[in-house]
This record gives C-alpha cells, structure tokens and sequence, in this order.
C-alpha cells in the first residue's frame, strides 16, 4: 500500500512560513492564519504547561498542513484503538466472529463430557450462557459426569503486564481470557442508608449472574452514609495480591446511588460457575467441573453440539472505538495472534501498523487498548495510519466504526450545535494528565483531513483540557473549509 508523503507543502494563498518540530506554523494570510490561531489556544495559561501535540493531514494532497511536535512521542491512551482495529481490518475478514463452540463425549441423555471451547468471545453475556443451558436441555440432556471449560486459545497474559496495579480491580482493566462473560465486570450499586451508618451495597441489577461474579471480592465496604448536602466522596482499593477490595469515603444522605464497575478477579472461574448454575436451573445435573488453560485432549472423541457466534467484525470494531471498549479491543489483539503460531499479537499489529504506512519510529505500542502508559505514539503516526486507511478497501467500515460528533459514542456531548457537529469521526481517549483525539474531519468542498492532537501532562482537569481541544478542532474546521477550498483541486500544491 503506497505511503503517503508526509513532507510539508506550502498552500497557494495560505503559504507555510516557518515549520519546527516545537514551534507552531504560521499562515501568510489573515483569514487563515491557523498556526496563529493554535497558538493562541496553546499559549492560555490554562493549556501553556501541558504538553501538546498536533498534526492535520490534507488527505487529497497527502500532505501535513500544520504541525506541532508532530513526531514527539505522546502516551495516547485510548488512541491506541484505532491501531488494533486497522490492523483486525487488515488481517481478519469482515464477515469474521468470535465462536464459542460446545462439544460433547457420551450421548444423551447422561453426557460424559461437555466442553466448552472459548473463542475469546468479548459480547458473550449471561443470556446466551442461559440459552446455551436451555439448548442442551432441548437436546435431551439430562445428566452431565464433567464439565470442562478450554480457556486455551489465547496463551498471552490475559492483563497485560504493564497495566498499573490500581486499575486491575476496575471494569475498564478486565482480563482478556477465551471464555469472557459480561465482559469480565459486574456492576454494583452503594445507596444511602442512614446518616453515621455504611452504605448499603447490592449489585446493579440484583441478578443472580451478578451475585456469582460479585462473590469473587472480599468487599470490605466502609463507604458511610453523611448528611444531606455534603459532599460524595469515594474511593476503592484493592489489597495487592489478593481479592480484598476496601470501599471509602462518604455517601450523603440526599444521593440517590453511587455506581462502582468492577472487573471479574478470576473470569474463567465466574463463567464455570455461573454455567453450572444456569444448568441446575435447568435441571441438568453435573457431578464435577474442571479448567484448563492447556486445551482439551480428546476433541476428536467428541462431538459438536451446537455453537454461539459475536456479531461480524464490523460491528465489533465499531463498539470497540464508539465505546472505547478495552475488553474488545483486548481481545482482538489476542485473536490476531491466533493467526500465526510464531508471533504474539502484539507482534503482529506492530508488523502489519509498519506494512500498512506507519513508521516505525514514530509509535511504541504495547497493549490493544491503550491503558498501558508504556504505549507510545506520535500525532504524525496517527495521521500516517489515517491517511492509509483512507485508501483501504474497507475504508467506509473503518471511519464508520468511530464515534461522530454530537451524534454517537464518546463524542455524542461534543461540538453540539457547532459546524463540527456531524463532520468529525475520530477517537477519544482519556487518563490521568492524558486528553487524546484522533480522527477524520469532513469540511466544506468535499475534503477530509486527517488530524491527531495528543495532549500529555496537563495538570487541568480533563474537561478543562477538552475545552482547549475542542478549540483547536473548530479552527481547524473553518480554516479547512474556507483556505482549502479557494485551493484548486486540480492541481497540487505549490510554493509560492
């Protein structure tokens, strides 16, 4: 795939004066001084002691337009996403689905084994676990001697080792195994109770499956119910190296919940677990139940029973960046490593970010999701990945798989009632001193840019950061639809 060039190019009547890697470029003319302009956001006190970095690509000419520490290396948090899911597009089919697959040793109605082969599947929820019980019943299956769960296939470490310690125990840091239910989290609910007393804790929807996967914490809930009009104060923290989870701080009495998600402590236990469940329910008796993370010896013993398929790949690369769905993006980085026994996935995204245009200087990646502060990137890297997969023959899934601004995602609350309102598709992405966004943005003429701005070690509050962001994205917006177009699109761009 041809790389586009990455060289600065002067605009007829918006002509670039000056370029260096730290200094913001400056227009010729008054209506579209745009490095002027960033500046002018960039200098606020507010944004001047943060660390930004800013690249815009015209994708017609294949150009960078403007840039500011463009090849500085950023953490880019949840940016990292649409590296994972170019490469799934790369690498997989689009009609491709996680497949849990059921195989059975002995007949009905008294199986000898039934076996549960994980597919690494992210959207498998307690009902179709439900479904699955009552499909055996239906097959006439009574009684079942082991159960075994094959959480094999995917043979990396299922957290990633450079996820911080603090975040393990949250649903956004869940493991990535091949048996994942309710993606790997419960949802519990802390309410008020009364003043000087603990909250009171229950899970999110007071199901049984929840009550299941809940009961792997030890909860020490210390959260105290304080007056009326004082403020929520919450903070949980789990014990190293073990399952001990300790809630503080206060809960007024005037609040109606405070919501915690939690991630699932050992994930392929809760799926056994709450599979013998939903079989007793059905009346299916099972003697005993095992795990194994070696794989299942005798599959050629056994026959296939029936099987639960994810949505296609476009669906899950969809929910992956609109929602900026850790799990998901986890799991197809495990899953592309599937496809060649030599090479991790995160070897292999690496490898294909390379064939696909990105250089390879210009990012450091890590894990699918982008939680990992030792992921590494440049705008310039995500503006190269862009600007390739502008031209790729999946072109249209890949930028409709983004959230849009003011209409779906983590940008629904953006730009709304803006011109940048339904023409910007990108990536969000957020951590602590971390704002990131990267994206297509569509302006007048019929021309897309391509723009990337990383912001790191902000000491403002992330919305204060946004705000700052948002700025940007709009002066970038109206200098593409009114510099560009007078700018001949038959023609490329000259020095003058």
């Amino acid at each position: 795939m041809l790389k586009k060039s990455l060289a600065i190019a002067p605009y007829i009547f918006c002509s670039v004066i000056s370029f260096f890697p730290n200094v913001a470029v400056a227009q010729t003319v008054q209506s579209c001084r745009l490095g002027e302009d960033i500046a002018g956001v960039l200098t606020d006190e507010k944004f001047s002691q943060a660390q930004w970095g800013i690249a815009v690509q015209d994708l017609e000419h294949g150009e960078l337009a403007y840039g500011h520490n463009a090849d500085t290396l950023f953490v880019p948090a949840s940016n990292v996403k649409l590296f994972t899911t170019a490469v799934a597009l790369e690498k997989l089919q689009l009609d491709y689905q996680f497949t849990t697959s059921i195989y059975g040793v002995g007949d009905a109605p008294n199986l000898e084994i039934l076996i549960v082969k994980g597919g690494g599947d992210p959207s498998f929820t307690s009902e179709k676990l439900q479904e699955l019980a009552r499909t055996l019943k239906s097959q006439q299956i009574s009684s079942i001697n082991q159960v075994v769960i094959d959480d094999s296939l995917f043979q990396e470490s299922v957290i990633h080792p450079t996820w911080e310690w603090s975040d393990l125990a949250f649903y956004y840091a869940p493991s990535a195994n091949s048996v994942i239910l309710d993606e790997n989290a419960v949802v519990i609910s802390l309410t008020p109770s009364t003043v000087g007393q603990t909250a009171n804790l229950q899970t999110f929807r007071g199901e049984n499956s929840e009550a299941i996967a809940l009961s792997q914490w030890d909860i020490n809930n210390q959260l105290i119910t304080s007056e009326a009009g004082t403020k929520y104060i919450g903070r949980a923290t789990q014990t190293i190296g073990t399952n001990e989870l300790t809630i503080t701080g206060q809960i007024p009495l005037d609040r109606e919940s405070s919501i915690w998600g939690l991630s699932i402590p050992n994930p392929a236990e809760n799926f056994r677990d709450q599979l013998l469940a939903n079989l007793g329910e059905e009346g299916i008796q099972v003697d005993t139940s095992t795990i194994t993370n070696t794989g299942f010896e005798k599959y050629d013993e056994a026959n296939f029973l029936t099987a639960t398929t994810s949505p296609i790949l476009s669906k899950i690369i969809a929910t992956t960046n609109q929602d900026s769905n850790n799990i998901y993006a986890e799991s197809l980085r495990h899953i592309l490593g599937t496809s060649d026994s030599e090479k991790t996935g995160s070897q292999v995204i690496t490898e294909t970010l390379v064939e696909l245009g990105v250089t390879e200087s210009s990012f450091v990646r890590k894990d699918g999701s982008g939680l990992s502060r030792h992921n590494l990137a440049s705008p310039q890297s995500f503006v190269e990945l862009l600007s390739s997969m502008a031209d790729h023959p999946d072109a249209v899934v890949y930028k409709s798989s983004l959230a849009i601004t003011g209409e779906s995602g983590t940008l629904t609350r953006r730009f709304v009632d803006t011109r940048v309102a339904g023409n910007f598709y990108g990536k969000t992405g957020t951590m602590t001193n971390v704002v990131t966004l990267s994206g297509y943005l569509d302006v007048d003429g019929d021309r897309t840019l391509a723009l990337s701005i990383l912001v790191n070690q902000s000491p403002q509050p992330a919305s204060v950061t946004r705000q700052g962001m948002d700025e940007i994205v709009q002066t970038i917006y109206h200098w593409g639809s009114d510099c560009l177009g007078a700018i001949s699109t038959d023609s490329p761009f000259e020095a003058r």
